[in-house]
């Protein structure tokens, strides 16, 4: 990582089209988690990061790198921790988003490294300045992969494909899966953007190779689409909406004593709650939707926007999307059975500067299984203490400079 870090300076001291800008600066506070199982339940989480964006282009090559740190301390002093995994986040952390080289041929681009696929299609509508950095529709997969890819691009048109992994092949990515799942774990994805007047499609296709400790337990795929109509420049509405479906194929059953001999879970507990469990060669399917709006509009000479965003899941579904640290919406998560809602009001200050504060509700009805955590069962009938719902709300400053 230091090696790579040292390449980007001398670059930048050595290039005239060197152009360097940290991205943002996000003060996040979040109120009001209410955790059903446990009784009423509050903390205060104090939360700051920074993100440098970097590129570099020289006679077709092009190299990109967006290191991103960030930290956060609470009220109660109880370490974060997302559902979906079992070790809580770290009060600081420095990883990439993504660190990649690409050149550019006759009619297409190829490359490697490190690909942002979070804070994608359609987030950019919960920022004050539309920025949007990441491949892909955001609740299909947030996860950086480290991939092969080719880039080819039209008028109207923009279609990235390849093949990537989770495991910190080049650098570190950020604490999003358990390790146990990225050794030998691969995605394969198409994605492609068309836009035409003020609509924007954007189509995506990822089939994932998922092991246990290197051992293949399941393959996911997943294939969605996401429409945009845009009028901000003119009426300041935009709508959007996305639509995708998963096929989960479980192949776990020579990995049960693995993994729980992992989590020391004794076979008589699978016996006395075998609905807790899943290990088998079966397939399950699942689907998810999202709806939302954005309005711009004037109040009193000030600029402000609202976005409301509505998701909603049905049977198994199954994604990429884990709930990074980093995004300021996590509204979107795999695991959320059946509904969450996101609203946001933002008042732009200028160009650079923008507050806000964001509600996000989230539905835990259902609990996925040890072994196939995409196989869910009610959550009142979960072996384990769980969510059932909570809630977010954050204040967010935003700088970019």
């Amino acid at each position: 990582m230091k090696i790579l870090l040292m390449l980007l300076m001398y670059l930048s001291l050595q290039a005239d089209g060197f152009n360097y800008s940290f991205n943002s600066i996000s003060y996040i506070g979040i109120f009001g988690l209410n955790v059903i199982d446990y009784g009423e339940y509050k903390d205060t989480v104090y939360y700051s990061s920074i993100q440098a964006n970097l590129d570099y282009d020289y006679k077709g090559i092009h190299i990109q790198a967006t290191p991103f740190a960030y930290g956060y301390d609470s009220t109660l002093g109880v370490p974060l921790q997302n559902p979906n995994l079992y070790e809580p986040y770290d009060n600081t952390e420095i990883f990439f988003r993504s660190l990649y080289i690409s050149i550019d041929l006759d009619y297409l681009t190829i490359g490697a490294g490190v690909l942002p696929f979070s804070n994608s299609t359609p987030t950019k509508y919960s920022t004050a300045n539309y920025i949007q950095d990441g491949e892909g529709i955001n609740m299909i997969n947030d996860s950086s992969l480290t991939s092969v890819f080719g880039l080819v691009s039209t008028e109207n048109s923009r279609t990235i494909f390849g093949v990537g992994t989770l495991d910190d092949i080049l650098v570190p990515l950020g604490t999003y899966l358990d390790e146990s799942l990225t050794e030998g774990q691969y995605t394969i994805f198409f994605i492609n953007e068309y836009k035409w007047d003020k609509f924007i499609l954007t189509s995506q296709i990822m089939w994932n190779y998922m092991t246990y400790y290197g051992d293949h337990i399941t393959s996911v795929g997943i294939a969605g689409s996401n429409l945009v109509w845009d009028d901000s420049d003119e009426s300041g509405l935009s709508l959007y909406g996305s639509l995708a479906a998963s096929i989960y194929d479980n192949n776990n059953k020579s990995s049960k004593e693995k993994i729980l001999d992992e989590y020391e879970i004794p076979g008589y507990v699978v016996d006395m709650y075998p609905d807790n469990f899943t290990f088998d060669n079966k397939t399950y399917y699942g689907a998810s939707s999202l709806l939302g709006l954005r309005q711009d509009f004037d109040f009193r000479k000030k600029e402000f926007f609202i976005n409301i965003e509505w998701f909603h899941t049905y049977g198994d579904w199954s994604s990429g999307n884990q709930g990074n640290m980093y995004n300021t919406k996590n509204n979107q998560m795999f695991n959320i059975r059946n509904n969450s809602y996101f609203a946001n009001l933002t008042y732009v200050i200028d160009s650079s500067n923008s507050l806000g504060v964001s509600y996000t509700y989230m539905q835990f009805e259902e609990s996925g299984t040890i072994g196939a955590p995409a196989v869910t069962i009610p959550t009142k009938d979960y072996l384990g203490i769980q969510l059932v719902d909570f809630t977010i709300t954050r204040f967010i400053y935003r700088l970019n400079f």
